[in-house]
């Protein structure tokens, strides 16, 4: 795959959001969908799935175990 169908973000010492560009560039989202609510027994840092108005993935939150807990919720809810 082509290097400019994702776009990442560094957002902090053990943080990142992978961008997905291979959909319309509506960045708008409905929901962020948490991993450990899809499997509850993982472990592992936490991530975020985001998905756009039309229930397209949009982008991939993930954040280190070493980042404070607040930010997660925070997080979540931007686009990247």
């Amino acid at each position: 795959m082509s290097i400019d169908k994702y776009e990442l973000d560094i957002t902090g010492a053990t943080t990142a959001y992978l961008r997905l560009l291979t959909y319309s560039r509506d960045l708008r989202k409905t929901r962020s969908v948490p991993l450990n609510t899809v499997m509850g027994a993982y472990k592992g840092p936490y991530v975020v799935f985001d998905f756009d108005l039309n229930d397209v993935l949009v982008g991939i939150e993930i954040v280190g175990d070493d980042e404070p807990e607040e930010d997660h919720a925070s997080r979540s809810n931007e686009p990247g």
